[in-house]
């Protein structure tokens, strides 16, 4: 007999459903392919600006008194200072090499994504590793993530935080726990190659919220709507 397994949504599923994305399963997730076409999406990188749901990947919660000694040491590399994100890999034996991103939101808290396949992996190592000095939570299901991507994502974030985000102030690989739509969130400066990207993470009953507030915020940028399909090949031309 073959066993149905229902297939986790992110919180702004009937909003993608609503906006005709066409859906495909990964693991145990059911994902936005993309809404119009992959090649029209693809168009974001060059002008204009694009969001896209990626609630789906791995998101972990760091505290511990110690914490960037212990990551130091953990990770075989200096932890970032405050507000800084630092791309890095966990070596959890001689074969195994997770890619993260290590997110320092201050002198005791961090924020790690990654590949959500990894994710109990990475936890359980670095409660390990720490000697239980860091409490490590995961907060994949529990946060919603969007990004923004694009030469005018800086100016659509511009018309929804008070952060400064000027590339002199709030410059890529920066993070900050931030009010964005009224909203609580963990904002990060990520680049993809020489293309503008921001990620946001809020809290999963905030995620349609949030994902229509940008969506009213860039309409008069004419933002458009991009599948997973879609970023990754956006990410595997830069």
């Amino acid at each position: 007999m073959t066993t149905w397994t229902p297939k986790r949504h992110t919180a702004m599923h009937y909003q993608h459903l609503q906006h005709g994305a066409t859906l495909f399963n990964e693991d145990d997730w059911e994902l936005v392919a993309y809404y119009s076409s992959v090649e029209s999406e693809k168009n974001v990188r060059n002008k204009g600006v694009g969001i896209s749901d990626i609630s789906h990947i791995g998101k972990l919660y760091l505290q511990g008194k110690n914490l960037t000694k212990d990551i130091s040491r953990i990770i075989g590399l200096q932890a970032p200072d405050n507000h800084k994100m630092l791309r890095s890999t966990i070596k959890l034996n001689k074969e195994t090499n997770i890619a993260v991103n290590f997110c320092k939101l201050g002198e005791d808290e961090a924020f790690i994504t990654c590949d959500g396949h990894q994710l109990n992996h990475i936890a359980s190592f670095i409660t390990k590793e720490s000697g239980g000095t860091i409490d490590v939570v995961d907060m994949s299901s529990n946060f919603a993530g969007i990004r923004i991507i694009g030469p005018l994502s800086s100016t659509l974030l511009s018309k929804l935080t008070d952060l400064d985000i000027r590339e002199s102030k709030f410059p890529n690989y920066s993070c900050a726990q931030v009010m964005s739509s009224e909203i609580y969130s963990i904002m990060i400066h990520n680049n993809i190659g020489n293309i503008s990207s921001f990620e946001i993470y809020v809290t999963r009953d905030f995620g349609v919220y949030t994902w229509d507030a940008i969506l009213d915020a860039g309409e008069e940028l004419n933002i458009a709507q991009i599948g997973i399909e879609s970023l990754r090949q956006i990410i595997d031309g830069a």
